[in-house]
């Protein structure tokens, strides 16, 4: 009879060890995990939920996040806006549930700031583009590079594109949001 309650206690014993092993393996593997996650993962499980962003250089913005591309995100707030990804310091009450890179469209993952400012120049479309240290640029993006958009300075009192005289360029690391000027997203 004791050598039984010896097995037991001995059994019981390393049940116990190997629950405890079990339980820091998972707490390890969720802690691995959660170190995989993105912000714009975690922003893409919102999409068409609110969010309240505070931008790089201290501006806020709350409103719907409508789209999400590759480091991008457009917030309609109530107008519509632009944001990279990396001008974003802070999002306030995120769920904590992600989307799996492997959960988003092909088209959704290949589309980049870049492509949105093709998008507007390609439109001719007029923007006023935030920066990161709170100044404001306003003008029709004309060319764009791989970390740059060149801004075309309109001259009102000229028609056409001759009133496209001045250009500034603007580093992506510079901006903090981009909002097309009336008449919506092409």
């Amino acid at each position: 009879m004791r050598w039984d309650d010896l097995f037991e206690d001995l059994e019981a014993q390393a049940d116990s060890w190997q629950r405890l092993e079990r339980e820091a393996e998972v707490a390890e593997r969720t802690r691995s995990e959660v170190g995989q996650l993105t912000l714009l993962n975690r922003l893409r499980s919102n999409e068409s939920g609110e969010v309240t962003l505070r931008l790089l250089g201290g501006s806020a913005l709350t409103g719907t996040l409508t789209r999400l591309g590759r480091d991008w995100l457009l917030l309609q707030c109530p107008q519509e806006v632009v944001v990279p990804v990396a001008a974003v310091a802070t999002a306030a009450d995120l769920p904590l549930r992600s989307v799996d890179a492997g959960g988003v469209s092909p088209v959704a993952s290949r589309l980049t700031l870049s492509s949105v400012l093709r998008a507007l120049a390609m439109d001719r479309a007029r923007v006023v583009v935030a920066l990161r240290d709170r100044s404001t640029v306003s003008g029709v993006p004309d060319r764009v590079g791989a970390d740059f958009v060149d801004l075309a300075i309109p001259d009102l009192d000229e028609p056409g594109r001759a009133a496209l005289g001045r250009r500034v360029t603007v580093a992506y690391d510079a901006i903090s949001a981009v909002t097309r000027e009336p008449g919506g997203w092409p």
